[in-house]
C-alpha cells in the first residue's frame, strides 16, 4: 500500500493544513431531473483514493442515491432523501485501487438539481 503521507491531492479542499490543486473535472452538476456523474480515469501505477463527497439536491429528490462503483462493482451506496447540502467523509480514505472510478449522485426527479463534489487523492 503506497505511503499516505505523500498524498497528492487533485481537489480545492485543504487537508492538515496542505493546499490541494484543483481540477474542472472533479465535480459535475446534473441537468433538471438528471444524474450528477463524476468519471475517475485509471492512472498506470498511480492509486486513487476516496476522503469524502460533498453533494447536493436543490429540492427533495424522488430516489436520491450516492453511489460509488468501479469495474468490480459497488464499493459504496447511500440513499439520500433530503435536499440540501449532505456529505460522507471516510475517516480512512477508501482505496480506489489503479482503475477507472463512477461516482453517480442519482437522478432527483422533476426539475431538481443535484452537484457533486468528490475529495481525491492520488498517489
Amino acid at each position: 500500500m503506497p505511503d499516505l503521507t505523500k498524498l497528492v491531492a487533485t481537489n480545492r479542499r485543504e487537508t492538515s493544513g496542505v493546499p490541494i490543486a484543483g481540477l474542472t473535472t472533479d465535480r459535475s452538476t446534473g441537468g433538471a431531473g438528471a444524474a450528477a456523474t463524476v468519471a475517475i480515469s485509471s492512472v498506470a501505477g498511480v492509486h486513487t483514493y476516496l476522503g469524502g463527497v460533498i453533494w447536493s439536491y436543490s429540492a427533495a429528490p424522488t430516489g436520491g442515491k450516492l453511489t460509488v462503483e468501479s469495474a468490480a462493482g459497488t464499493l459504496f451506496e447511500v440513499d439520500i432523501s433530503g435536499a440540501g447540502p449532505g456529505q460522507v467523509v471516510f475517516h480512512q480514505p477508501l482505496a480506489l485501487g489503479t482503475g477507472a472510478v463512477t461516482l453517480t449522485l442519482a437522478a432527483p426527479g422533476g426539475a431538481v438539481v443535484g452537484k457533486l463534489n468528490p475529495q481525491l487523492w492520488r498517489v
